[in-house]
């Protein structure tokens, strides 16, 4: 089946030129989910050769984490100021250069620094691929993209893993530079390919760059969208202990 096909699905229609752009979009987090995915069964082994434990282990997944819940508003609210393509180039542009410094780690230090930088500059990818969705489909097809991007991102999780356990029995950094790779191959597929889809006078340039509001998050618990938040929390919170504890 054409990549095309697989990404729109039957029932799900819109202009080529969008259509385009979402198999662009695709890819990109299929690459950013992929060197998610190749890091989980490696990174173990990673550590334990720097003389690390499962201490470290916990902490490397918790601090990228915490990098995301405080950066990700912030690049939300920065693609508005200046459109959602320079926000994708810096995003792959960390990604890439994180699983870089991960693969050269040669001290424990250097892994969290890769990770934190990781967290602070790949963060720009989910919130910013969702607005250029929102920015450049009808109504009636948004929820259709939305839908794609994130069986983008599982798809990268499923493939992930598998990839970075094979490429590992030969070296235990090769799965982060070929991820880096791929990486830096979406790069210039966003450099050259996708267009801006936040017009010059459509862009907030005197809004303030957002921090995460916890005020409004608490209000919203009490919302009709509150249960959804709970079951979200729920979910993430037992994938992530999975994957750190097994």
């Amino acid at each position: 089946m054409a990549l095309s096909s697989f990404v729109l699905g039957q029932g799900f229609s819109m202009q080529p030129s969008n259509r385009k752009n979402l198999i662009i979009l695709f890819f990109t987090l299929v690459v950013v989910m992929l060197g998610f995915g190749m890091a989980m069964p490696v990174f173990p082994f990673l550590i334990t050769r720097l003389g690390g434990s499962g201490d470290e282990f916990g902490a490397l997944i918790a601090v990228y984490s915490v990098m995301q819940l405080i950066f990700a508003p912030v690049w939300g609210s920065v693609s508005d100021r200046i459109g959602r393509k320079p926000v994708l180039l810096i995003g792959m542009l960390g990604t890439a250069l994180s699983l870089v410094l991960i693969g050269l780690a040669t001290d424990l230090w250097m892994l969290f620094v890769a990770r934190i930088l990781s967290g602070l500059l790949a963060s720009a990818m989910l919130p910013t691929t969702m607005a250029y969705i929102g920015d450049s489909t009808s109504e009636q097809d948004r929820g259709g993209g939305i839908g794609q991007l994130g069986a983008a991102a599982g798809l990268g999780v499923i493939l992930g893993p598998g990839i970075g356990g094979w490429l590992a029995g030969d070296s235990l950094t090769l799965p982060f530079f070929l991820a880096a790779g791929l990486s830096l191959g979406s790069l210039v597929l966003i450099a050259f390919l996708l267009p801006e889809s936040l017009a010059p006078e459509a862009r907030h340039r005197e809004s303030k760059v957002s921090l995460v509001d916890f005020g409004e998050l608490w209000r919203a618990l009490f919302s009709p969208v509150g249960i959804l938040l709970v079951v979200a929390f729920v979910v993430s919170f037992g994938a992530i202990n999975f994957q750190a504890i097994f």
